[in-house]
């Protein structure tokens, strides 16, 4: 199976996520990734690895994004309430 992925950068606050979404040969998204500052990454982790077992059984990327979209909770910035909201964010900028 071959995978494509493309890496962005997102500020949230201080905290710099470099987030890596691989879709499949149709160009669905099928993985996410992320490295995130210090104090984040377990947290990113954890999000990253259930939303890409979702995907992998059947779950729309849209679906986990109108979950992760407006919550509001500390650190949140720059147009964002809170480190889901901006990935989802930068997801739906780089799917439109």
């Amino acid at each position: 199976m071959d995978r494509r992925g493309q890496t962005h950068k997102i500020k949230v606050g201080d905290i710099t996520i470099h987030l890596t979404v691989n879709r499949d040969e149709s160009g669905k998204p099928k993985e996410l990734f992320a490295k995130a500052s210090e104090g984040f990454q377990g947290w990113v982790d954890v999000l990253m690895l259930t939303a890409s077992l979702a995907l992998r059984y059947g779950c729309p990327m849209q679906t986990i994004l109108n979950h992760w979209r407006h919550h509001r909770f500390e650190p949140a910035a720059f147009g964002c309430s809170s480190i889901p909201d901006a990935i989802a964010k930068k997801i739906q900028e780089e799917t439109q």
